[in-house]
């Protein structure tokens, strides 16, 4: 009988150590690893966690991103060494979705800040600038320089209209370099390439 209960007692603790197990492997994954699987496409919703610890994004954002726990969510462009721009998708939408933008540093301790950009429209062939805001709209496309962000802002969902915007981060903020746009959904020539459409000047 003692036998048969220690037996028993030993199944109910094994789970339960292998938990603890997999709970410390967990926590002592090293920063440099988490953006290393970042970069690699590899990060899942136990990255995205542990990055909410750390950048505080809105409970709104979180409970919009309703995805697989393989998706992360996170994308990362360096600054430098060990400084990145954390974008964190709140949604993808349906042909563009919603983001954050934070800069984060990842040397000794980690330090983060939220991220304004300006977004925009045209009206009456004028650049209007929208209020700067640390969340945005857009499907985003990586420039071909570091920290360089392309934002296509699309007015409707067959591709023809719309506004892309050309970023790039210099002395910690985001600068616009370029604005192109088809302002019009009901032109007569309908072009679905953004690099085509007219080019506004920066305000």
């Amino acid at each position: 009988m003692m036998m048969f209960m220690k037996r028993n007692l030993l199944l109910i603790l094994i789970p339960l150590l292998s938990f603890d197990v997999i709970a410390d492997d967990a926590a002592d994954v090293s920063v440099s690893d988490r953006v290393k699987s970042i970069q690699t496409s590899k990060a899942n919703r136990a990255d995205r966690q542990f990055w909410r610890s750390e950048l505080k994004w809105s409970d709104e954002c979180e409970s919009s991103f309703n995805y697989p726990e393989s998706v992360s969510g996170i994308t990362l462009y360096p600054v430098n060494s060990n400084e990145y721009l954390f974008r964190i998708t709140c949604t993808f939408g349906s042909y563009q979705g919603q983001h954050h933008l934070y800069l984060v540093s990842t040397g000794q301790q980690i330090q983060s800040r939220a991220i304004k950009l300006h977004q925009y429209k045209i009206e009456s062939n004028k650049v209007i600038i929208k209020k700067a805001s640390t969340t945005f709209w857009g499907e985003v496309l990586e420039g071909t320089r570091p920290a360089s962000l392309k934002i296509l802002n699309l007015y409707s969902g067959a591709g023809h209209c719309g506004i892309l915007t050309t970023y790039k981060f210099v002395d910690g903020k985001m600068n616009t370099t370029k604005i192109k746009a088809q302002p019009n959904c009901e032109a007569q020539k309908k072009v679905r390439e953004p690099e085509k459409w007219r080019e506004y000047k920066v305000q």
